[in-house]
């Protein structure tokens, strides 16, 4: 394990349609260390993220992330706790819907920061 970057385009980690992403195509990270690893995106430089609150369940964590999106044009990404993981969803098409998603397994999500996206 070591400075790991996870380069992900537009929709490369769960198809979307319409702001609903599906889990069946989503990306998992199963070693992300908030410390040293990176997520790299076609957005380019996140400006913006949001770290959402906790959910039961994934539907939950998607209508809360879109609905910050929407309520908070510019922001770029939402991290939200799902059970010992973070749902991180991202708004790459300026729609404030989320575009793609990325699990991270047994990541907390108010430890995601701005600083993990380059």
């Amino acid at each position: 394990m070591g400075n790991d970057v996870f380069v992900l385009a537009n929709t490369d980690s769960g198809a979307f349609t319409s702001g609903t992403v599906t889990t069946a195509s989503w990306d998992v990270i199963t070693d992300f260390n908030v410390t040293v690893d990176k997520i790299q995106t076609t957005l380019g430089t996140v400006s913006v993220i949001y770290t959402g609150g906790s959910q039961s369940a994934y539907a939950p964590a998607q209508t809360d992330a879109n609905s910050y999106f929407a309520g908070h044009t510019g922001t770029d990404v939402v991290a939200e706790q799902v059970g010992s993981d973070t749902n991180v969803f991202f708004d790459l098409t300026n729609t404030n819907l989320a575009s793609m998603v990325v699990q991270l397994t047994g990541v907390t999500a108010s430890t995601v920061i701005l600083a993990d996206f380059i």
